[in-house]
């Protein structure tokens, strides 16, 4: 059983790595951001988003992995709402990673993002792929 923050649960990706997180019986910090999630009886939920996951948070929950599936959104109109979300996301990952820092975490971060990484497209992505958000 391992200890595993996980952001972005309740979207599409973080909702299937929880549900296979949670077949596996690991122990989860949920972290909870819009949307409220319940948590089940091997979760533990933190409100406030990536804002909330403090040094002193990740220290004490003692994970073995974060995996970060958040993509943050923004309303507005299609190109500018998207330009707003990822400065957004830009601020609050600059926050996880020096909440990082200066946590005693030893662990793997795993980013795993949606396809809007790569912008508006009917064609397929892979690793490879122009970056174009």
């Amino acid at each position: 059983m391992r200890n595993i923050i996980l952001i972005g649960a309740s979207g599409f990706l973080g909702s299937q790595v929880r549900e296979e997180l949670n077949r596996q019986n690991d122990n989860l910090l949920i972290i909870e951001n819009n949307t409220v999630i319940a948590a089940s009886a091997n979760e533990s939920i933190l409100k406030g988003g990536i804002a909330a996951l403090t040094s002193e948070v990740m220290t004490e929950f003692q994970a073995e992995i974060i995996l970060h599936c958040a993509r943050p959104s923004s309303s507005g109109y299609k190109q500018w709402g998207r330009k707003k979300a990822a400065r957004k996301a830009e601020n609050l990952n600059t926050q996880l990673l020096h909440a990082l820092d200066q946590s005693e975490f030893d662990g793997a971060l795993v980013f795993a993002s949606g396809s809007l990484t790569y912008g508006s497209s009917i064609l397929p992505h892979n690793e490879d792929s122009p970056i174009n958000p």
